[in-house]
């Protein structure tokens, strides 16, 4: 039951006609933490969501038993997803070649973390961006941007290097055309630093702004999805937890919050557009015939 449904908002969806060419489609999960159920020996729902960070919009979602589950459940989650022209981009969990065939499989990109999970990939990154450093990046092919951003509690210098991927590698991976690493200082208020390093491979042309650009939009599925959903939605407390309740209401939950999001006839953010669609009937017809208008 569960399944078609899914597929059945998977059909909904692609029907909306939603214009994925050059954008992010960030690929994340997130744990249903008040379903669990110890009298039946139940786990905490895991859900993994695709989320459309140029219209706020949930593209879909798989639900498994655990986050060990979570790779092959993202392979689910592509099939019966129309991902064509988007660039899809997922934490290091899922820099797995099967997963980087199915994506380019779909007619989109992808920019896949990379960490510790792929030894030898990682080492060879290492190696490589040694190598630029010690040439003090001297090759033409590598390009480097630095930006910094503040806010009210901190700052943040985010340094991006891409260059071209290695021949060896590009028979290895499925697409793969570049390599990079992302660099983030952050300065906060108390007068503390932080800093970290993230690697990444990728199936675009090594440009260094277009890559700042997807991996910086890639952290708007916890900003914007996974914070709302508990701030707005309460969704960590919920405790349905019979049967196919948890995955349903998720969904649910999540196509109110992309209706919401997308919606522009109640100037208001999303809690407050919540309260005056509950308040107001009309208000809430006016904002169902906006989405249907999309």
């Amino acid at each position: 039951m569960t399944e078609e449904f899914q597929q059945c908002l998977a059909r909904w969806v692609e029907q909306l006609q939603l214009q994925l060419a050059g954008e992010t489609v960030a690929i994340d999960g997130k744990t249903l933490r008040g379903s669990h159920d110890r009298s039946a020996g139940r786990e905490a729902l895991h859900v993994v969501n695709a989320w459309a960070k140029h219209v706020n919009f949930c593209l879909g979602q798989i639900s498994v038993n655990s986050k060990a589950n979570e790779i092959p459940a993202v392979r689910e989650l592509l099939d019966i997803l129309n991902l064509k022209g988007a660039v899809v981009t997922a934490d290091a969990r899922h820099c797995q070649k099967a997963t980087a065939k199915k994506i380019i499989e779909k007619d989109a990109d992808y920019v896949l973390q990379v960490k510790d999970n792929q030894p030898k990939l990682h080492a060879l990154l290492a190696e490589e961006f040694e190598r630029y450093a010690e040439n003090d990046c001297q090759d033409k092919s590598v390009r480097r941007s630095t930006k910094t951003e503040r806010n009210r509690t901190r700052q943040e210098t985010r340094t991006c290097i891409v260059a071209p991927a290695p021949a060896e590698l590009r028979k290895q991976w499925p697409g793969l055309q570049t390599i990079g690493l992302i660099h983030r200082l952050r300065e906060h208020a108390d007068g503390t630093e932080s800093a970290e390093l993230s690697d990444f491979i990728s199936s675009l042309p090594p440009k260094v702004r277009e890559h700042e650009r997807h991996l910086r939009n890639h952290w708007s599925v916890e900003n914007s999805l996974h914070h709302t959903l508990d701030v707005t939605f309460t969704e960590d407390s919920r405790r349905i937890r019979k049967g196919n309740g948890p995955e349903i209401s998720s969904v649910l939950r999540r196509l109110a919050l992309s209706i919401l999001k997308s919606d522009t006839t109640i100037k208001d953010n999303v809690r407050g557009k919540r309260l005056t669609a509950g308040w107001n009937l009309e208000k809430m017809k006016a904002l169902l015939s906006a989405f249907q208008a999309v």
